[in-house]
């Protein structure tokens, strides 16, 4: 059990490292776009290190009364949250500013 336990996290360390730390060189461009459903996306926290920032799906794209997405919802390891969307507040890397739900 111990022996599992360590294998899979020795995965998700590497899969954080090497596979999003990939992904972030790769998006170094501008180019803002909307999100779409099923997207992997990382959550921004300022009080984490990159690597340590928590993985969600989108499960539910939610607009404003302008039409533009304004919320998503997102599933977690933990259970569903909410997150504000703003493009300007993203990093290149799908950061989401988080909101519980409440």
């Amino acid at each position: 059990m111990k022996l599992r336990i360590k294998l899979l996290s020795n995965l998700r360390q590497r899969f954080r490292k090497e596979y999003l730390g990939e992904l972030i060189q790769k998006q170094n461009d501008n180019r803002v776009r909307e999100p779409r459903v099923g997207e992997m996306v990382l959550i921004g926290d300022d009080n984490k290190k990159r690597l340590s920032w928590p993985i969600a799906k989108i499960i539910e794209l939610i607009p404003g009364r302008d039409g533009e997405i304004r919320t998503v919802r997102l599933k977690t390891q933990h259970g569903t949250v909410y997150a504000r969307y703003n493009a300007s507040s993203l990093w290149k890397y799908k950061r989401l500013q988080i909101m519980l739900r409440g």
